[in-house]
């Protein structure tokens, strides 16, 4: 019996070095395709240089929530200045599809948004930040003007900015 605990208890450990070797050691390419990046090494990537020399700021928007041309004027500027990029290209994309809106939104409407609307993604020498013009209201707090759940997307309210402007 304690033969046979003894071959379980082994066969446990080489489990766990096998998976803490595969993962030390996944090639970037794999944890490219898998997204098995953290959040830490995302900001990492829109930071400096390498690997990608290169920011996309892609805005997708509502109708009527269209990002004005000061908005994107500063923040292309901001990632001009913050990062080690060689190039920062804006691009104004696509309007957001009626059926798409909501009066308020919550993470799993964020994220269905990106990956339904966001056309620029990282590879080769681009990074990009999807910014979503949205017309409703984060759904924990109404008062919301803007969130990232991710360090490539920014999420901003128009609608609430609108209000506090009629103020």
């Amino acid at each position: 019996m304690s033969s046979k605990y003894h071959l379980l208890g082994t066969i446990w450990v080489i489990v766990i070095i096998a998976a803490l070797i595969t993962y030390s050691f996944v090639p970037a390419y794999a944890k490219e395709r898998g997204d098995l990046y953290q959040p830490y090494e995302y900001s990492q990537m829109l930071l400096e240089n390498e690997p990608y020399p290169e920011v996309v700021i892609e805005y997708d928007y509502m109708e009527g929530q269209e990002p004005d041309e000061t908005s994107m004027n500063i923040l292309e500027e901001k990632v001009e200045r913050y990062t080690d990029k060689e190039s920062v290209e804006t691009v104004v994309d696509q309007e957001i599809d009626f059926e798409d809106r909501s009066a308020s939104y919550d993470s799993n409407d964020i994220s269905e948004l990106k990956d339904k609307y966001q056309d620029h993604e990282r590879g080769g020498n681009q990074i990009p930040i999807h910014v979503l013009y949205l017309n409703g209201v984060w759904e924990d707090n109404p008062d919301v003007l803007g969130l990232s759940q991710r360090p490539e997307q920014i999420v901003i309210f128009s609608s609430v900015i609108s209000n506090i402007d009629a103020i």
